[in-house]
């Protein structure tokens, strides 16, 4: 079957100007690709697509958004000859478009990627007493037990193919949709492709800083109530709590290690040059690859950007905070990543004791490790994941 016709991204989170590149979008309509954006969050997740700020979306005319799932079954009914690209998760709140895909029998590839360590690693203890969230545990059965239910008793058909990074992507509870005649598509995750973007731009223009600097990779809690709008997660943290202590951890890095701390944006972040919750420290938008990359210390909460860190083979200092240690998923989260590396994260409530020098160390067995686990199978491409995934196609066109 040729799928040179047109190419539908379904999503179910808000279309922002940085998802066009990372999506390959320009890079599909120039090689004669027919594109689309289908839109699916009002209909999963309404409260979410009503409340979240939408700064920095896309305003292009490629995205169509659908409110009520009849316009979306209609969508999908007039279009069921084309291959759909599915960039979300399988879980009870979007079970009822896999089956729409399914009765309507649609190709589809489906997107494991950004694949979060804590989600596969499971040698962790739980105490159920200290993080008893009755709310959490349901969406965690909702999704774990009853969408396994419904994925093997209402039927699913399993994708024609699976774009994957790492070699535990297959290990993510994502993978068990797939079945034995699903073709892998092995690429890597999306901060791969900035980072072979950043190699080939040998004329990149980078900030020149007097100092040295150490980078703390910004999240959107606690001022930017964003994924934790999305059922299932959410946000121990307070600003009047988290940004004093965090800005006493900063004062001691640069103290002990000489270092100026410099703030990378999130991307969903509107932030003043220079705010008072970061202690008046320069926050830079857009740049978080250039700085991790001309760093001397990258500073991380749960943000799986550190894959640049990684990369660039920067040594990473993790955090947490009592209020971070009263929630399971986002302590389990920062415990998963920093275990890997063979890092303790230093509670920034209660920090005197650490030596920071010894935060300075990297471990290049670990990091390259995790790179082939979480970032990129080693024996994938150097390439742009849509080259990849665009040369693939190509080969079935041919056959």
């Amino acid at each position: 079957m040729s799928y040179k016709k047109k190419i539908i991204i379904l999503i179910t989170s808000l279309f922002y100007e940085n998802d066009f590149k990372r999506y390959g979008v320009e890079k599909y309509l120039n090689n004669g690709y027919d594109i689309e954006v289908c839109n699916a969050c009002p209909i999963v997740y309404p409260d979410f697509f009503k409340e979240v700020k939408k700064i920095n979306t896309y305003k292009g005319n490629l995205e169509k958004i659908f409110f009520n799932k009849k316009e979306l079954k209609r969508y999908l009914t007039l279009n069921k000859k084309n291959l759909f690209i599915l960039t979300i998760h399988y879980n009870t709140k979007t079970h009822f478009i896999f089956r729409l895909i399914s009765k309507l029998k649609i190709n589809y590839i489906f997107s494991i990627v950004n694949i979060v360590p804590s989600n596969i690693e499971t040698n962790v203890e739980i105490n159920f007493k200290k993080y008893l969230n009755i709310r959490a545990y349901f969406e965690i059965f909702n999704n774990r037990v009853l969408g396994f239910l419904k994925k093997n008793f209402q039927k699913i058909n399993p994708p024609k193919y699976v774009i994957a990074s790492g070699l535990k992507s297959l290990e993510s509870p994502q993978a068990s949709i797939i079945k034995d005649n699903t073709n892998i598509i092995w690429t890597h995750t999306y901060d791969f492709d900035e980072y072979l973007s950043n190699l080939k731009q040998k004329n990149r223009e980078i900030i020149n800083f007097s100092k040295d600097f150490a980078v703390f990779i910004d999240a959107p809690s606690p001022l930017i109530k964003h994924d934790a709008l999305i059922p299932g997660i959410s946000s121990p943290l307070t600003a009047k709590i988290y940004f004093p202590s965090l800005c006493r951890f900063f004062d001691k890095i640069e103290k002990d290690l000489n270092l100026e701390v410099i703030i990378a944006a999130h991307p969903k972040s509107n932030h003043p040059e220079k705010p008072d919750y970061f202690g008046y420290r320069k926050v830079f938008n857009r740049m978080t690859i250039d700085l991790v990359k001309h760093s001397k210390l990258v500073i991380n909460r749960n943000s799986t950007a550190i894959n640049f860190a990684i990369l660039y083979s920067k040594p990473i200092i993790f955090h947490t905070s009592k209020e971070i240690l009263s929630h399971f998923v986002m302590t389990n989260q920062i415990n998963t990543m920093a275990r890997l590396l063979n890092k303790m994260p230093i509670n920034i409530d209660n920090f005197e004791n650490f030596n920071l020098k010894n935060e300075l160390h990297i471990n290049k067995d670990l990091y390259n490790n995790y790179s082939n686990q979480y970032i990129k199978n080693p024996t994938s491409k150097n390439d742009y994941s849509w080259n990849i995934i665009m040369d693939e196609l190509k080969y079935e066109n041919k056959n």
